[in-house]
C-alpha cells in the first residue's frame, strides 16, 4: 500500500525536527514552505511577525499539485501540514484517488478517524525486517507477466498449485492478451488465498486510472476492459484486486533472501517503506541497461531478485543466477515464465503459450 502521512500540531520547528531526526526530510513537503512562496511574514495583534496565511488557498493548491505529482510516481510522502488540520479533507480525498493509505502523526489529538501513530510506531515501520516464510511453506513459486493469456496460466496452476506452496505473481495480469476476462476470474479467487501474493506491475495502474476516471491506454480501453466486463468485472472487483497488490516484497525462505518487484532493481532496497512505487513498477535505468547483472554485482551474497516487466536482452533462466527475469512475451506466443525454489535449488517451470496470442509490434513491456 502506498503511504501518506499528515504531520500536524505543535510548532513548525518541532515538526521539522521530528522529520529531520528520522531522516525523512527528503520525503516531506511543508505547507508553511508553500505559504512562504506567496507571502512574507506578517504582523499579528501581539506585534509578532509570523508566516502569513492570507493566501492559504493558493498555497494549498500548489501543495496539492506537488503532492499529486508525487502520488503519480508512488512516492511515500510526509506532509508537514501546519498547526491545524483544516486542509486534511482535500488531501485525504486526493490520496484515495491514487490508492494511498493515510496516517496521522499528530502532536495533539487527531480529529480524523485515520490511524494516528507516534514516533515509535513510525520507527517500527521504517525498520521492519523481511518476513521469514520458512516453516509456513515447502516451496515458493514465482509467476511472470501473464498479460491476459489464460491457457498457460491454467496449465501452470494444474501442475504446480498447492496450498503448501507460496505463489507470488510479479504483476501485469492484463492487457494485450485475448483472455483478460478469464485471467481475471482466476486471479480474483487466487488473491484471496493465504498462500498467494500479488506484486503490482505497471499495467495494474490502468485499473486505478479507470476507477478514478483518468486516461488509460487504448489497449486497456478497447481490448482489455470489454473482456473484463464480460467476466463479471466491476468497480468493487477492481478495488479488491488492487487492495491485494503490493509494490515490493522482501522475505526469507530456508536461508535465502528474496526481493520481488515488477521492474528490475539494481540492488537490495534497504528502506522498502520509503522506496518509490514508480521504480517498483518500471524498474531502474533504461530499457537496454543490464540491471539483472547490476543486481548480481551489487547485492550481498544470499540475496536473490525475481521480477518481470521488460526483457530486451532475452535473458533466460539459468543455474547460478541471482536475478531472475520472468518476462517472456507470453502474449506474443512466448511462454509464461515461472520459477520454483524448494530451499535447495531453483527450477524453471515455465509453460509455453499454445493458446491465443497477438502479433508482436514494437517492444513487449
Amino acid at each position: 500500500m502506498l503511504q501518506l502521512f499528515l504531520v500536524s500540531g505543535s510548532t513548525e520547528a518541532d515538526r521539522h525536527s521530528f522529520l529531520a531526526d528520522l531522516g525523512l526530510l527528503p520525503w516531506a513537503v511543508s505547507m508553511d514552505s508553500f505559504r512562504a512562496l506567496y507571502s512574507s511574514p506578517m504582523m499579528t495583534r501581539n506585534a509578532r511577525l509570523t508566516q502569513g496565511t492570507q493566501h492559504d488557498e493558493l498555497a494549498l493548491s500548489k501543495l496539492l499539485e506537488v503532492v499529486e505529482h508525487r502520488m503519480k510516481y508512488g512516492e511515500t510522502t510526509f506532509i508537514n501540514l501546519g498547526d491545524d488540520a483544516r486542509h486534511s479533507d482535500r488531501i485525504r480525498k486526493l490520496a484515495g484517488a491514487w490508492g494511498y493509505e493515510v496516517s496521522d502523526i499528530a502532536f495533539c489529538e487527531a480529529e480524523s478517524a485515520s490511524q494516528t501513530i507516534g514516533a515509535s510506531g513510525l520507527s517500527e515501520r521504517l525498520m521492519a525486517t523481511p518476513e521469514d516464510f520458512t516453516g509456513r511453506f515447502r516451496e515458493v513459486v514465482f509467476v511472470g507477466d501473464i498479460h491476459g493469456c489464460v491457457a498457460p496460466l491454467r496449465r501452470l496452476l494444474s501442475k504446480q498449485f498447492d496450498r503448501d506452496k507460496l505463489f507470488i505473481f510479479v504483476g501485469d495480469l492484463f492487457d494485450r492478451g485475448p483472455e483478460n476476462g478469464e485471467v481475471f476470474k482466476i486471479m480474483r479467487d487466487l488473491v484471496e488465498l493465504p498462500n498467494v501474493k500479488l506484486v503490482s506491475g505497471n499495467h495494474e495502474l490502468h485499473l486505478r486510472s479507470w476507477l478514478n476516471k483518468r486516461s488509460t491506454s487504448g489497449e486497456f480501453r478497447n481490448n482489455t476492459l470489454p473482456q473484463l466486463f464480460k467476466s463479471g468485472f466491476n468497480r468493487q472487483a477492481a478495488e479488491r484486486l488492487l487492495s491485494k497488490a503490493i509494490n515490493l516484497l522482501q522475505f526469507s525462505f530456508k536461508g535465502a533472501r528474496f526481493q520481488v518487484t515488477h521492474g528490475a532493481l539494481a540492488g537490495v532496497v534497504t528502506e522498502p517503506f520509503l522506496f518509490p512505487g514508480y521504480q517498483c513498477w518500471r524498474g531502474v535505468g533504461k530499457r537496454l541497461d543490464l540491471i539483472d547483472e547490476a543486481f548480481e554485482e551489487n547485492a550481498e551474497a544470499g540475496w536473490f531478485q525475481v521480477h518481470g516487466h521488460s526483457n530486451a536482452q532475452g535473458r533466460v533462466i539459468t543455474p547460478g543466477q541471482r536475478s531472475f527475469n520472468l518476462e517472456s512475451s507470453v502474449e506474443f506466443g512466448g511462454k509464461l515464465s515461472a520459477l520454483s525454489y524448494d530451499g535447495s535449488r531453483f527450477k524453471d517451470i515455465s509453460v509455453k503459450n499454445t493458446g491465443g496470442s497477438k502479433v508482436k509490434k514494437g517492444k513487449a513491456a
